[in-house]
């Protein structure tokens, strides 16, 4: 007959999910690269363990643009993509990873942010313990993940094995604001004859997407003081601090205040 061999219990390997990102939510913005969805740790025991597979369950918006390029880093080391997630699951060819006895691996999930709709999520858990594949390689014989903290006992870590567990990744608006850096451009005497004043820095953010600046509406800028001969005023200009370009801007002007 064929032969078999016999091992004990204690000697089969295990893996044990012994630590997973704590829940957060995060904001990002549209076409934003390398965004951190999800981290845990994983402890092999008493032999090598080969990692086959590992699926993920999005518990965000279901679409398969909202996140691509997706990359699977075991120790800062990319092992493993998935191109995006198709019907809420991500899944990854790990390659036949071995994880070495009595290591702790520090696992890492990042993806693209793709464009979707203000409000959308991306929350990557892990649904059920046999979404990721296991052999021990020196018995050979299939290995069911664990978890330290299992208060479900569902042999996953409490803290990424439901929706809301883990990192949600929530596409922000893409508010614009715009702030007077008084700092930038302190109060200052201006001469009659003086040319190239700097009158105010202002500081323009995109808070969300990336936002183009396309005009600026009639009287977008203000000036008036006290005793403000402000009809003095004349050859506006705006200019990007960054690239030095100079829009010129019309300057409408009177005794008390001048509109730009």
């Amino acid at each position: 007959g064929n032969s078999m061999a016999i091992v004990s219990g204690t000697s089969i390997g295990t893996v044990t999910m012994t630590t997973a990102d704590t829940a957060a939510t995060v904001s990002t913005e549209f076409g934003e690269d390398d965004v951190l969805l999800a981290g845990f740790s994983l402890s092999a025991a008493n032999e090598p363990v080969i990692w086959e597979s590992a699926t993920f369950k999005n518990g965000g918006t279901n679409s398969v643009n909202i996140v691509t390029n997706m990359r699977l880093l075991i120790d800062g080391d990319e092992v493993a993509t998935a191109d995006s997630i198709v019907d809420k699951y991500a899944n990854f060819d790990m390659g036949s990873y071995v994880i070495a006895k009595n290591d702790t691996i520090s696992v890492e999930i990042y993806g693209d942010i793709g464009i979707a709709t203000v409000g959308n999520t991306v929350n990557l858990y892990v649904y059920n313990a046999n979404d990721f594949s296991f052999v021990g390689q020196d018995y050979g014989f299939g290995i069911q993940m664990s978890a330290t903290t299992d208060t479900d006992s569902n042999n996953i870590d409490d803290r990424i094995d439901g929706s809301g567990d883990s990192y949600t990744i929530t596409l922000a608006a893409g508010d614009f604001s715009l702030d007077v850096d008084k700092s930038a451009t302190p109060a200052k005497e201006i001469r009659a004859g003086d040319t190239d004043v700097v009158l105010a820095t202002i500081n323009m953010t995109s808070n969300g997407e990336n936002a183009t600046l396309t005009s600026l509406g009639g009287n977008a800028l203000y000036v008036d003081g006290t005793t403000c001969y402000c009809d003095s005023l004349s050859n506006g200009e705006l200019r990007d601090v960054d690239s030095g370009i100079i829009f010129d801007i019309a300057v409408a002007s009177g005794p008390t205040a001048s509109k730009f």
